[in-house]
């Protein structure tokens, strides 16, 4: 039996179709069922992943004093990509919802430590102690600086990367991990903290 796709190719490149032509409209709303069906179902599977990485963020903003400041911006980017999820008729750019979600998590993420380095208190002077009777010496403060370590954002899934790992034994696990800690190590840097999520 021809799937609905072969019938519509077959009726389109018969040489004399004047007799299933009357089909074609059928066949066109069955392909259209069909193709829904499968979007909506990439759809829900992308939706909770979308989902999850806009919770991580909202989570570390919500900690945040400046949290409203931001806010607007960041639900609105999600907001876009939620949009993007519905409304798609291309099932290759909802797989890829994926990747964007993931990507605009990073982003958010660096978006609020880059406010929040930017927005810090300059550290405060320190005081002489007053002593009565005695005339307060003023001594001229050494430039403190406030070092701070910068968060540096990563998503698990570049750590790991698309592939599926098969463990069966104790060295699968050692070897796993020895990757897992090579890259963690070529993204750490001094004065980084590194937050995976």
């Amino acid at each position: 039996m021809l799937t609905i796709h072969e019938e519509i190719e077959t009726i389109v490149k018969d040489s004399k179709p004047f007799g299933k032509i009357q089909r074609l409209p059928e066949l066109n709303k069955k392909f259209e069922e069909l193709h829904m069906g499968l979007l909506e179902k990439e759809a829900a599977i992308m939706d909770p992943l979308v989902h999850d990485d806009f919770l991580k963020v909202k989570e570390v903003l919500d900690t945040k004093s400046f949290a409203e400041v931001l806010r607007p911006r960041i639900n609105q980017r999600f907001d876009e990509i939620w949009e993007k999820l519905r409304t798609s008729s291309d099932i290759a750019a909802i797989k890829n919802i994926k990747l964007e979600s993931d990507t605009l998590k990073i982003k958010c993420l660096d978006e609020i430590d880059e406010y929040e380095r930017a927005h810090q208190p300059a550290p405060e002077p320190p005081v002489a102690p007053v002593v009565p009777g005695i005339e307060p010496i003023n001594p001229t403060p050494a430039p403190t600086k406030v070092k701070t370590k910068r968060r540096k954002n990563v998503s698990i899934s570049n750590v790991a990367g698309a592939r599926t790992y098969s463990i069966e034994t104790e060295q699968d696990i050692d070897k796993f991990l020895a990757e897992m800690k090579q890259k963690l190590m070529n993204e750490l840097e001094e004065d980084t903290i590194i937050t995976l999520s």
